[in-house]
């Protein structure tokens, strides 16, 4: 009953917070305080129970595989690869779930949960696939200094948009390709979620008041996702599913 009920808690915390995520891109941290600190107190209840059937030793095993998966979190969180609302849902996650769900399996909860977060995160990449190569195959074949490799990177994270109309936009959309002072342009491989769309917007506009670029020209823009959004996404995968499919997985790899 309290496992439902922590579960429940994590639920409904994940949708509000992921619909923030996607309005406002800002989570307040004092959303998750109260979530962490009654799903904390719940396991803290259970451990007792918990201990008797699983045994000291299995159960450390279970909170060192979470802690690690937090620890990594932390990691992208401070290399700006996440933002902070990724490593408190972790948190409250492993504060709900240091053991496996219902005890149904023998993975650590968090690592199952990641591995479907990553293949819900990886979606739009199939749908950018897809319109690339559909629609934007010559805007890949006029990038200048990007081989078959960073063309076919390009293809599966960012879409070619007109200059003004990503300026009009408010879409969470990031340039990949950066365009400087002098016109001339250059690609990254990655932005930082901390950045601002409105300030790209805004340098961008001034490159175009100044007429060094054309407000009809495109350039290659990638999609900010909220990793909340394809947490919750995991999230439900793993109370459906639990870690058997990766579990499965593993065994077929390594035979």
């Amino acid at each position: 009953m309290l496992e439902v009920l922590k579960a429940c808690i994590v639920a409904v915390t994940l949708v509000y917070t992921s619909i923030l995520d996607i309005r406002t891109r800002e989570v307040e941290p004092r959303l998750w305080l109260l979530p962490g600190i009654v799903a904390g107190a719940l396991s803290f209840l259970e451990l007792p129970a918990v201990t008797q059937r699983v045994g000291m030793a299995e159960l450390a095993v279970h909170l060192a595989g979470s802690g690690l998966v937090v620890l990594a979190i932390l990691v992208m969180y401070l290399t700006g690869m996440m933002g902070g609302g990724d490593l408190f849902a972790a948190t409250l996650i492993l504060a709900a779930h240091p053991w496996p769900f219902l005890l149904r399996d023998v993975m650590p909860a968090l690592l199952p949960l990641f591995f479907y977060a990553s293949l819900a995160a990886a979606a739009p990449s199939l749908y950018f696939l897809v319109v690339n190569i559909l629609r934007h195959r010559e805007e890949l074949s006029r990038l200048r200094g990007c081989g078959p490799l960073c063309k076919a990177y390009l293809a599966v994270t960012s879409l070619p948009v007109r200059v003004m109309d990503y300026i009009e936009s408010k879409a969470w959309f990031f340039p990949l390709e950066v365009v400087e002072e002098d016109g001339s342009r250059t690609l990254r491989r990655s932005f930082d979620v901390e950045e601002e769309p409105s300030e790209h917007r805004e340098r961008l506009r001034r490159l175009v008041e100044l007429g060094v670029l054309d407000p009809d020209e495109r350039i290659w823009v990638s999609y900010g996702i909220p990793f909340l959004v394809p947490m919750l996404a995991g999230y439900l995968a793993y109370l459906a599913f639990g870690g058997e499919p990766l579990l499965r997985l593993i065994a077929s790899i390594t035979g």
